[in-house]
């Protein structure tokens, strides 16, 4: 059975959103050089270190509200929200459920 998203309403203070492409930054950490130090003791001997670069994601991101149970927040809205307070939504592909207090502010473009 496939469910039609314009027959979806959340209750009150719920929002229905649609992610926008996830932001990435470059994050530089510090590791330890696992080749170099393969015959040394960590006790006795200094370790050496190299630094690494990886793709980490934003804490915030944008989405857009395509159901909305708050009237702050109306459809089609864009908001900047935090990835740590979403659940992933499995009814509708690709959607996220978000408290409509977790919502940072709104994003005009």
């Amino acid at each position: 059975m496939k469910y039609n998203i314009e027959q979806f309403s959340p209750i009150n203070g719920k929002l229905l959103i649609k992610p926008f492409r996830q932001r990435t930054r470059t994050v530089e950490t510090i590791e330890l050089d696992h080749e170099k130090n393969k015959d040394k003791d960590p006790m006795k001997d200094e370790m050496e270190t190299k630094k690494v670069k990886s793709k980490a994601p934003y804490e915030m991101q944008l989405g857009e509200v395509i159901a909305t149970g708050h009237p702050e927040y109306p459809k089609g809205s864009v908001i900047v929200y935090s990835v740590k307070f979403v659940k992933e939504f499995d009814l509708f592909k690709n959607t996220l459920l978000l408290n409509s207090h977790d919502v940072m502010g709104k994003y005009t473009m």
